[in-house]
């Protein structure tokens, strides 16, 4: 069970399921594809309630204010459409104090694939003090997203505009990029983070770079893969104004590149809940995810 306090706040979908009403319950039980990033002020992991044979499934329980912190004996249980339990887990005298959050990653293996089929739901049950807590349903579908015919990838850092100081660039950079490569990773498994890729850059890389050819073969040399994805975020001097995220991808086998560019603003509305549109947007309106997954 691993355990993260460098995570400020998670945006997530709401919850599908809930049952239980005991005080010292979880706020939330969350069940993502892959495990979460630390070096964000704001994360932005979309939920999954379809998963996939290669994907991971990371149950993150996390605690708001509770009347009664200390240790607790933790179970996590998933059981197949019948109720037949495919896995269990527990933790012993597990800390549980007011806005916590454990993580804890399930491989879906060969002995849990041969369980389920395809189609088949699922339900996650978290217990503490072996009693249920919450729970999530989902539906396993036995399909994978992987596009065999590209290799690798990399996420740059993103160029950040923006008029008024909202956040420290770099963390900015990174809460935007992490999302995005949190995508990629499941349909190009060898992708780098843009907190890595930085570790080659001096300076970090405009998008109008892109546009120069002689520019564009320096980014191709230092970043030998066969997608490379670089991006900016413009954010307004108040929230409600208009706020962009551009997003390009390279790919080095066609030299196409292809540009993504989603938008949002409102005159009430929290930074966080803009962030969120543009990150969502990208995927739901613009299908990011869906051009990487049919490259070739």
């Amino acid at each position: 069970m691993k355990t993260n306090s460098l995570i400020k706040l998670f945006v997530f979908f709401p919850l599908v399921f809930f049952c239980g009403c005991l005080t010292y319950a979880p706020l939330s039980l969350r069940v993502l594809p892959d495990e979460p990033m630390a070096k964000t002020g704001i994360s932005y992991l979309p939920m999954k309630n379809l998963f996939r044979s290669d994907d991971k499934m990371v149950i993150v329980p996390h605690w708001g204010a509770i009347s009664k912190p200390g240790e607790y004996d933790l179970k996590i249980e998933i059981s197949g459409p019948a109720g037949t339990v495919l896995y269990t887990k527990e933790i012993k005298n597990a800390p549980v104090r007011s806005h916590h959050f454990y993580w804890h990653t399930i491989p879906i293996n060969d002995e849990v694939r041969a369980m389920l089929t395809h189609g088949d739901a699922y339900t996650v049950n978290f217990y503490m003090n072996n009693e249920l807590s919450l729970s999530r349903k989902g539906r396993y579908i036995d399909e994978s997203l992987i596009n065999e015919k590209v290799k690798n990838a990399v996420i740059l850092p993103f160029e950040i505009q923006q008029e008024k100081a909202f956040f420290n660039p770099g963390e900015l950079s990174n809460m935007f990029a992490h999302p995005i490569f949190f995508e990629v990773k499941r349909i190009i498994p060898d992708t780098v983070p843009a907190h890595i890729s930085k570790g080659k850059l001096v300076t970090g890389v405009k998008i109008s770079s892109f546009k120069k050819k002689e520019a564009l073969e320096k980014i191709k040399e230092m970043f030998p893969r066969d997608v490379i994805i670089a991006g900016k975020v413009e954010l307004g001097e108040r929230i409600s104004d208009m706020n962009r995220l551009i997003v390009l991808v390279y790919h080095a086998q066609t030299g196409k590149i292809k540009r993504f560019e989603a938008k949002s603003s409102g005159a009430k509305r929290k930074f966080r809940v803009v962030f969120e549109d543009l990150v969502e947007s990208l995927f739901r309106d613009q299908n990011l995810a869906g051009y990487i997954r049919e490259m070739g």
